[in-house]
């Protein structure tokens, strides 16, 4: 996932953007589940990801960085909801 710690201070702060290997064009493996997988597949192993980080919130990792992750998630899940939403066939766009 694109997590990058941005600061080391009391109060962490995480940059939720890709990491730079995932830029210009390159895919990340949510890219490639939305594209290989049925929109029922995606939202099944969208919504498993977030359960993952809300079961284990706070005991692996800070909350604050849990709490993000979680969001990405949920982020990129709404995203592909509005897109589906304005267009049935966006779950494989080639």
């Amino acid at each position: 996932m694109g997590f990058e710690i941005v600061s080391e201070s009391v109060e962490h702060k995480w940059d939720l953007t890709k990491q730079d290997r995932y830029k210009n064009g390159k895919k990340d493996l949510i890219d490639r589940w939305q594209e290989e997988k049925t929109p029922v597949e995606f939202r099944a192993i969208m919504i498993a990801q977030m359960e993952k980080y809300q079961r284990r919130y706070g005991k692996k990792d800070d909350p604050q960085l849990e709490s993000y992750k979680l969001c990405d998630y949920a982020n990129r899940l709404h995203e592909y909801e509005k897109n589906i939403a304005k267009n049935p066939d966006y779950h494989n766009p080639e």
